[in-house]
């Protein structure tokens, strides 16, 4: 399986959502890939500096980043896209719509027991926006990789429990295949 987590200029939210992504692959020992882009990236721009110290203190491994614009083939190689806003959500939708089934908020994977009365974030449908810090304090920072990290626990949970049942059904004694996959044939 191959995450791609999306924001506006690449710098910030999904470079460090990428970067923590990562340390849960390898934490979970899963065969899965990470990458991540801007809608409006401009090109070979590293992480922003608060987004590395907040990926520090973590203990998240630093990637060597350089900011990518999105386009198609970033778009085709991904099994889930997951972008930091809902706005960010229907843009890539509007603008790859073949493609529409695979691209999620990534707020969507934040319950609403994360709430905080004192940080307001938008709501569509239900999820929220991971707010863009740049241009912030380092509070702001924090505040996005909370978010960022909260989400990731859930949607963790709920890709395993897919990636787990699929491997179940697999291994099953009806030989049948899901969908995208290759079938025994006789």
């Amino acid at each position: 399986m191959h995450l791609l987590f999306v924001c506006t200029g690449n710098t910030c939210r999904s470079p460090m959502a990428a970067a923590m992504a990562r340390a849960k692959i390898a934490e979970l020992g899963l065969p899965w890939t990470v990458s991540s882009a801007g809608l409006g990236a401009a090109e070979g721009l590293p992480m922003s500096a608060m987004s590395a110290q907040a990926l520090t203190r973590r203990h998240i491994p630093l990637p060597k980043h350089k900011s990518t614009m999105i386009r198609q083939d970033i778009i085709e190689s991904a099994d889930v896209i997951l972008c930091m806003t809902n706005s960010h959500t229907r843009e890539l939708q509007r603008q790859y719509p073949k493609f529409a089934e695979k691209i999620y908020a990534l707020g969507t994977f934040l319950s609403h027991a994360d709430d905080r009365a004192k940080h307001s974030r938008a709501r569509s449908n239900g999820a929220r926006d991971i707010a863009d810090p740049f241009g912030g304090m380092d509070d702001a920072y924090e505040q996005a990789a909370r978010d960022i990290e909260a989400a990731l626990e859930n949607l963790f949970k709920e890709l395993t429990k897919h990636h787990h049942a699929d491997n179940a059904s697999d291994e099953g004694d009806d030989n049948q295949s899901s969908p995208g996959e290759g079938g025994t044939s006789s």
